[in-house]
């Protein structure tokens, strides 16, 4: 609503700023300025400190790769370009100068840093790379005229890997410098952040979350060059067998545990490979292809590839120790062997089992139904020839003991039915089950047409399955809940699918007799009756067959009811 002015406002009386809007300029200065000293921070180690990192990286780099190529040279494995190899020294050195004087390069502008410790262990740094290019000169004249172990060799040697852990120390210094330097201005950081604690844990994590990115970037960096280095000293660490051939098969270099591997030969460096390995290289420079051979030597396994430099004119072996492997792929095997002969035993069992089976099955079928049908048809002509004689209480018993005899013949059929699910093959198939639903439906209406019962179908539900062994499951169901809803003038049965935790769930409904929860771990048992047969006429198989059936394709069935509310069966494929 706007209001009209009337007349001159006094403006003593106009509205003070609210005191959220200071409480928000404050936090909102305070957030400022903890990101501002946090990017600062950033900044300052991307400027200052990533520069002389790289640095380090670069003297070890190249003075590794140096030292790699002058050997190569040296043993002849290299072209004889000693200003390429004496260069990368002069790079290490050239990045040694910048990290005391300052300078420039494409990987960024150094910033000297005012710490004499720092600058002293680079003076010394300076020093040993100077004097590294000169042995390295002084190796490289007298490569002809002195061998190998000469005395400049070896101070070449010692002075090389004393370089390289001097240029650790000067690393090491210079991260201590870095987390110094930054813990000063995380001090001014936190200061700022706790005069708002509540917004201090969202900008710290913020802040923390930042730096740990630009720290990350830094790691990855340093983790490539720590990769080429490493790479540089490849050979002589590796635990593995490492191998230079030429491609005529003169072996030019062998680390320790290709030595090993050379015993096992039976030759040595400078002599020629074995028969198989010179075929097997000649045949690996000819396809420009790399080949995997295995090879045993003293109760081991090595797996040996074979990777050919053409242009070089040689090949490189890298072997792997396979031993263990090896020794898991043959108890493998023995447990697989194992395993099939328990299979098979079994399957003997299983079929043994089945034949016997089958030959009670038989036995059943014909001797047992024998007797019965004697009872029967005896106590059915003592009715029908001898009624004059018998009184109301004679023919009741005769009556009782055809009915009894009647009832074990169906029992006797059902459990043959129930023993030939198992037995029987299936043959899946796009099963229909709404049109067999409604088919089973029309029969049970046509049985007894006098019945009010409703219908409700649901005609597009399609399953894959047996078809036979499916219809018998939905005749079982749809029999029940007519059967246990015989009781009730008007009674509903429905047929329907539902999706619960992406899987497919069928369901038959009625609102019959129901039964008790109670007793729901029986329900599917064989001979199991939760009412009387007065009641409810039938043998207690057919919920029985229904789980069998289920469980053959694989899925699941189970109930929910209340005694004079209905039941539910659910069923899963």
């Amino acid at each position: 609503m706007i209001r009209k002015r009337k007349g001159k406002q006094d403006r003593t009386k106009r509205s003070a700023i609210p005191w959220h809007i200071y409480l928000t300029i404050g936090i909102g200065s305070l957030v400022i300025g903890a990101m501002a000293c946090s990017l600062y921070i950033g900044n300052r180690v991307a400027v200052v400190y990533a520069p002389l990192v790289d640095a380090v990286m670069e003297i070890k780099y190249e003075t590794a790769i140096g030292h790699l190529w002058l050997e190569e040279v040296i043993t002849g494995d290299r072209e004889e370009n000693i200003a390429e190899v004496l260069g990368h020294f002069e790079t290490a050195l050239w990045y040694n100068n910048a990290m005391l004087e300052g300078g420039e390069s494409p990987e960024g502008k150094f910033i000297a840093l005012d710490d004499p410790q720092f600058r002293q262990e680079n003076i010394i740094t300076h020093q040993k790379i100077k004097e590294l290019l000169e042995l390295a000169k002084q190796r490289f004249q007298q490569r002809e005229v002195s061998g190998i172990g000469t005395e400049i060799d070896q101070r070449y040697d010692a002075l090389f890997k004393d370089l390289i852990q001097h240029a650790d120390k000067i690393e090491s210094r210079l991260q201590k410098i870095m987390r110094a330097d930054i813990s000063k201005f995380r001090q001014i950081q936190t200061a700022l952040i706790a005069v708002v604690a509540a917004l201090a844990v969202l900008i710290g994590v913020t802040m923390h979350a930042f730096d740990r990115r630009r720290t990350k970037d830094f790691q990855e960096v340093q983790s490539e060059k720590q990769k080429a280095l490493d790479l540089a000293k490849f050979p002589s660490e590796n635990p593995g067998p490492v191998l230079r051939v030429k491609t005529g098969g003169k072996i030019m270099y062998a680390n320790d545990a290709g030595k090993a591997l050379l015993d096992s030969w039976k030759t040595e460096v400078g002599n020629t490979a074995p028969e198989k390995w010179r075929s097997l290289i000649t045949q690996a420079c000819a396809s420009e292809k790399g080949i995997i051979e295995e090879e045993g030597v003293e109760n081991k396994t090595l797996l040996l590839a074979i990777a050919p430099v053409k242009e070089a004119g040689y090949v490189n072996l890298y072997g792997r120790d396979i031993t263990d492997r090896k020794k898991a792929e043959r108890q493998l095997q023995q447990n697989r062997d194992n395993l099939e002969v328990m299979v098979d035993r079994r399957t003997t069992e299983l079929t043994a089992v089945n034949k016997e089976l089958e030959a009670f099955a038989y036995s059943v079928s014909h001797d047992l139904r024998a007797p019965l049908r004697g009872i029967d048809g005896f106590s059915r002509a003592l009715l029908e020839e001898c009624a004059d004689e018998l009184d109301d209480t004679g023919k009741d018993y005769l009556s009782r003991v055809r009915a009894a005899s009647q009832r074990m013949g169906q029992l006797i059929e059902d459990i043959l039915n129930l023993s030939r699910l198992t037995r029987c093959q299936m043959h899946h198939e796009d099963v229909c089950l709404g049109a067999i639903v409604g088919k089973i439906a029309e029969r049970l209406k046509e049985a007894e047409p006098d019945r009010n019962v409703n219908f409700v179908i649901d005609p597009e539900i399609t399953v894959t399955g047996d078809s036979a062994l499916l219809e018998v499951v939905m005749e079982n169901l749809l029999g029940n809940a007519w059967k246990f809803t015989s009781d009730h003038e008007k009674a509903c049965i429905e047929f329907g699918a539902k999706t619960e935790d992406q899987e497919k769930i069928y369901f038959v409904r009625d609102d019959g007799a129901g039964f008790d929860m109670t007793y729901s771990g029986k329900l599917f048992g064989a001979f199991q009756r939760f009412h009387r047969q007065d009641e409810f006429a039938g043998t207690g198989i057919g919920l029985a067959t229904v789980q069998r059936i289920i469980n053959r394709h694989g899925g699941r069935i189970w109930a929910e009811g209340e005694t004079e509310k209905g039941a539910v069966f659910y069923f899963t494929l």
